[in-house]
């Protein structure tokens, strides 16, 4: 291992002062080259230093921490930890790159080539660590002429003929046989470990996990596999950078109407401080901007667009409505519109809009739809609502959003006051799906679809019957129903359906 000394050279920062790394809190210290002022690695205490390696032009440090006692790490929180800080950074946006230079960078072929590139790497780095080698050698299956090699990331096979089995397994004992070559193969976020080589004299013997093993332990070989952990909002920031956007997003009709007397908030939130983001919703909102002001000609100092607004950012926008409307009076028109995370209480069912910075199970740090409704009907004026959210306590997606969840809520519609029209994406105890080959909510998607073939004149009847039936039929690819909903103040109940954005 390369050892460098403090000297001029290096500049040493402290690392978010202590890590977590296999159980244990170890402290670590950045280097950076003076020179150049490129980061170099890690300093860990006792000089030691793994530099960076480059791959296609971008950077990929080797991240690294070893442990300051004589415990063994394994060799599964080895590669998981090793393989998920390096490939964060490697998701990350850099600063300098365009869109386009990102987008170019986060192929499906780069990603996986990534992974299996730092997975190797990590293998190598822990057996120059722990020499003792990886696998531990199981009994021989005269059987099938194989031996079963074991090891916390899984298990392999390997033929070898039953006239070297003795020498084999005292040779492997010895330290005298090594894995050499690593074969990985990848599925998102987990990495599979297909086969590996082992040098042995003069021969390579490949260990593989699908070999068709028929002894007493064939329920013991199994195909293996570890998940890394990545950065959620990082996967989401790629995932939006490599989709490919319909035409809707990009030919988006211009009217050369002007309501002046329209006025938008669009709220759009994707990205959670504490709660896993909504898969799509800032793009939402960008474009449903895009239509307010082009197709439906609402002008642009009449809208508040507010990407992974908090708590405060969503009062600040309620109270700038109720400025507007005193100072327009019966003039003023409304349109509120909200991409992100909805949530229900437990025990009464209501339902809340969560903000960028809220926590999923707790409502305190949420807006009640309830007080939204009656604000909105303070201004005496038409309002319409569209929630692209579910309230049923699960994910844009799938999966539910508060760990340890095991169903959704059946939460309790809040009913709308005033002049108020609500288009919610689906009922209270329903899912909310994205569109992933259109990079939308699934709700979203088929609102502009229908904005875009009307140039924006239809009724909010046509426009809700086309999105109802859209979204429903959505069903066989979903794997549950997602249902819209219109609900009404008692007030519009028998007008509504004639009225325009």
């Amino acid at each position: 291992m390369a050892k460098k000394k403090e000297d001029d050279s290096f500049k040493i920062y402290n690392f978010c002062g202590a890590e977590m790394f296999a159980g244990k809190k170890i402290k670590t210290r950045f280097i950076e080259d003076k020179k150049t002022g490129k980061f170099i690695g890690y300093y860990d205490g006792e000089a030691r230093v793994i530099e960076n390696r480059y791959q296609n032009g971008h950077s990929l440090t080797d991240y690294f921490v070893i442990k300051q006692d004589e415990d063994k790490v394994k060799l599964n929180d080895f590669l998981t930890h090793f393989v998920a800080i390096n490939m964060n950074e490697w998701l990350k946006k850099n600063e300098f790159e365009s869109a386009q230079e990102y987008a170019a960078r986060q192929t499906d072929y780069a990603y996986n080539c990534v992974m299996k590139y730092l997975t190797s790497k990590a293998v190598i780095l822990y057996q120059s660590l722990y020499p003792g080698g990886i696998f531990d050698i199981g009994d021989y299956d005269a059987e099938n002429q194989t031996f079963l090699l074991k090891s916390d990331i899984g298990d392999v096979v390997t033929i070898v003929p039953k006239d070297k089995a003795i020498s084999f397994k005292q040779d492997y004992s010895r330290g005298q046989i090594g894995a050499r070559n690593f074969s990985f193969s990848v599925s998102g976020e987990k990495i599979n470990l297909d086969n590996i080589v082992l040098s042995y004299k003069d021969d390579n013997l490949v260990a593989r996990t699908d070999y068709p093993y028929t002894a007493r332990d064939n329920d013991y070989i199994a195909k293996r596999s570890f998940s890394v952990n990545l950065d959620a909002r990082s996967l989401n920031q790629r995932k939006s950078a490599i989709m490919k956007h319909p035409d809707l997003d990009i030919h988006i009709p211009e009217t050369g109407r002007k309501r002046d007397k329209t006025f938008a908030v669009i709220i759009s939130n994707e990205n959670y401080e504490y709660a896993d983001p909504v898969m799509f919703a800032n793009n939402d909102g960008k474009i449903f901007k895009s239509y307010c002001t082009k197709t439906l000609g609402i002008p642009e100092d009449n809208i508040h667009f507010k990407n992974d607004a908090t708590l405060n950012n969503i009062r600040s926008e309620i109270t700038w409505i109720k400025r507007v409307a005193s100072a327009y009076g019966d003039e003023a028109k409304f349109l509120i519109y909200y991409a992100g995370h909805g949530i229900a209480d437990d025990k009464t069912q209501t339902q809340y809009l969560l903000p960028a910075d809220g926590y999923a199970s707790d409502v305190a740090t949420a807006y009640k739809l309830e007080d939204l409704y009656a604000s909105l009907a303070e201004t005496n004026a038409p309002v319409t609502v569209l929630l692209d959210a579910c309230f049923s306590g699960e994910k844009r997606g799938g999966g539910m959003l508060v760990s340890g969840r095991m169903a959704a809520i059946k939460s309790t519609q809040a009913k709308p006051q005033g002049k108020l029209v609500v288009l919610s994406a689906s009922k209270d105890d329903e899912p909310s799906y994205p569109l992933e080959a259109m990079a939308h909510g699934t709700f979203t998607y088929y609102l502009l679809d229908k904005l875009k073939a009307t140039k924006g004149d239809c009724t909010l009847g046509e426009l809700f019957d086309y999105v109802s039936k859209k979204v429903q039929q959505a069903v066989i690819t979903n794997p549950k129903p997602q249902t819209p909903t219109a609900a009404v103040s008692p007030e519009i109940q028998d007008s509504w359906r004639t009225q325009k954005l």
